[in-house]
């Protein structure tokens, strides 16, 4: 409920990061659906040819290949150990270099049928390197960082001043792409050389209208600090088993682990959410075949301190996460599924779920499918939280989304959610939902959205009450304008 506005500074880093830049629909690359990919990065100016040998970066390693040097060779004749993987350290010959340069700012008007009115304004810039080394015609590690920062104002219903700031840096093997899925090359990295680590953080955020209840009806800060890394990484290209001739990038991770620190601010309340979360072993299968990303026997630890000095623990068992996307229609499907192993209220939310055993199932399911001049998807998601009245929660919320590009372009957005709060020895049931419909249109340098949202909201007013349901509306138009300079070396 808490990242859009945080879009500044997401647009402001990672706009014109076209090299390092995920892919999304056409609609929300104009409204500012960037990220840099989380698996590997893309090459920048080096075309990858044919090699037969494992590229290993460890910090011995890497000071070695920076040096010139090169590992004797490890392997007898084929003829004597035919199955032996010949292991050798490489040296880098070459440097690939990108940097761009972004500035963005919009305004933002807000209207609600109650005469609320509301008036956001934001500038920011952001600036992305990304770097590519290789050796022998082929790129073997890669290094990207992104700093942005953004400062808006509100006035209206709420006056408030606020800055939103964004960082990142990843390093990681670089994807193994040759077009020859035949060949034995391999990049592989050892923990500490493969990791991402990125912060973000919001001055004077806003609830949304579709948010579930947590701060008070108010405006509010948060900070959060992201590293994700793994024993080791490698990457590789498999041959597809129907098509010989077409190849698929193959990224396997051992031992995953992200840690996230997270922390939120209202008046003089304040909650801190410190999180553990890792995997045994993590795969990701990209290029000819459909996408997939599969993860297995993970866990997740939240520690929560809530205002009151009260403490609050969430440990979740996942069984398994996979997501995969079609290589040439764009469908993506994705599913997770695990146990609540505890939590403050396990008991009450079991029981108000009349679930045997106090067994408390959460995770994910999703369907998104693409086509020419659009897509439409349908998700239902179940979430454990505690809210800054330490309150445990359990949500469930179902939603669907369609979109058509167009001289106009048109996303609808609806959603249902049905949250239970564990209240002494009981749990409360509320529901949610609503209705938002998008109207986008790029006009010369302008970036213009009209945003019309209804339905039944927590956050229907801003006067610093607790959360309570009521009807709501809200009618928001944006004008923004972005822009960014390129530089590659």
């Amino acid at each position: 409920m808490r990242r859009r506005t945080a879009a500044v500074i997401g647009i402001a880093s990672t706009l014109a990061g076209a090299a390092f830049a995920r892919a999304c629909p056409p609609a929300d690359q104009r409204r500012g659906c960037f990220a840099l990919d989380p698996l590997t990065f893309d090459h920048v100016g080096h075309t990858p040819g044919r090699g037969d040998a494992v590229r290993v970066a460890t910090f011995g390693a890497l000071l070695l290949a920076v040096a010139g040097a090169r590992a004797a060779r490890a392997c007898p004749p084929p003829d004597e150990a035919p199955t032996c993987v010949e292991l050798r350290v490489e040296p880098y010959d070459h440097l690939g270099q990108r940097l761009t340069l972004t500035h963005v700012a919009w305004v933002r008007a807000a209207g609600a049928p109650a005469g609320d009115v509301t008036i956001d304004a934001a500038a920011g810039l952001g600036l992305t390197y990304g770097a590519t080394l290789g050796g022998h015609g082929h790129d073997g590690y890669q290094l990207a960082a992104s700093v942005g920062a953004a400062a808006h104002h509100v006035a209206g219903a709420i006056d408030a001043s606020g800055a939103s700031t964004h960082a990142e840096l990843r390093l990681g093997p670089a994807r193994v792409a040759d077009g020859d899925p035949a060949n034995a090359r391999v990049n592989l990295v050892t923990f500490p050389l493969t990791f991402e680590l990125a912060h973000d953080g919001e001055l004077a955020a806003l609830p949304r209208l579709g948010a579930r209840p947590d701060v008070v009806r108010a405006a509010y800060g948060w900070q959060r600090v992201d590293l994700a890394t793994r024993l080791v990484r490698s990457e590789r290209e498999a041959a597809d088993a129907h098509d010989p001739d077409r190849g698929a990038s193959v990224t396997v991770d051992a031992v995953a682990l992200h840690a996230t620190l997270d922390a939120t601010a209202q008046g003089d309340a304040a909650r801190t959410e410190a999180t553990l979360a890792g995997a045994l072993g993590a795969v990701t299968v990209s290029g000819a075949w459909p996408t997939r990303h599969l993860e297995v026997l993970g866990f997740e630890y939240r520690d929560l301190r809530l205002p009151g000095a009260r403490r609050a623990v969430i440990a979740i068992a996942w069984l398994g996460q996979l997501d995969v996307v079609g290589a040439h229609t764009g469908d993506r499907y994705g599913a997770a599924w695990g146990l609540v192993a505890t939590m403050p209220g396990i008991d009450a939310l079991a029981d108000a779920l009349a679930v045997r055993d106090h067994e408390l199932h959460v995770g994910r399911l999703g369907w998104w499918h693409e086509w020419a001049g659009g897509g439409f998807g349908a998700q239902y998601q179940r979430a454990p939280y505690v809210t800054m009245a330490a309150q445990p929660a359990l949500e469930d919320r179902w939603s669907i989304e369609a979109y058509r590009a167009g001289p106009v372009d048109v996303r609808a957005q609806a959603f249902v959610a049905r949250t239970r709060r564990a209240l002494a020895d009981a749990a409360a049931l509320d529901t949610s939902g609503g209705l938002a419909v998008e109207l986008h249109r790029r006009a010369g340098d302008l970036d213009v959205t009209l945003a019309t949202e209804v339905g039944r909201s927590y956050y229907g007013a801003l006067d610093g009450a607790a959360p309570t349901l009521g009807l709501a509306g809200r009618a928001t138009l944006t004008i923004q304008h972005a822009g960014s300079h390129a530089w590659t070396w």
